[in-house]
């Protein structure tokens, strides 16, 4: 399927994550070019996937218990832990957060409105 936005390039890990307008999400070898992992969806995605934390001095603006999330915490994750999250948002208006490491998914969420650009603080009504 086309893809119709940026991959998302995590230098830690040695990946570039992309989305396609047929609702996979994937992540190349940075070295090799060869895919990592692929998960088939059925929602189209036309914005960039976004990747939290992205750098050292992100994690460090977030302060010592991480990013403030409505409801206390992150079903399936650990802030405090170094992992890489993969957030995509979806044209039916869901916003699915992976694991950056193996494309398993941690939640899925319906915000109401089809998501058409970067996923990130302030950025379509997230």
């Amino acid at each position: 399927a086309p893809v119709f936005a940026t991959p998302a390039v995590c230098p830690v890990l040695g990946l570039a994550v992309y989305a396609t307008v047929g609702g996979s999400v994937a992540a190349l070898d940075l070295g090799t070019g060869e895919p990592r992992w692929t998960t088939l969806g059925s929602r189209a995605v036309f914005s960039s996937p976004a990747l939290w934390p992205m750098n050292a001095e992100e994690r460090v603006a977030a302060g010592p218990s991480g990013p403030s999330i409505p409801g206390g915490g992150c079903a399936g994750c650990s802030i405090g832990a170094p992992d890489r999250l993969v957030v995509v948002g979806a044209h039916d208006g869901r916003v699915t957060c992976r694991d950056a490491r193996t494309g398993r998914r941690r939640w899925a969420t319906f915000v109401g409105e089809a998501v058409g650009e970067a996923v990130g603080e302030g950025a379509a009504g997230v």
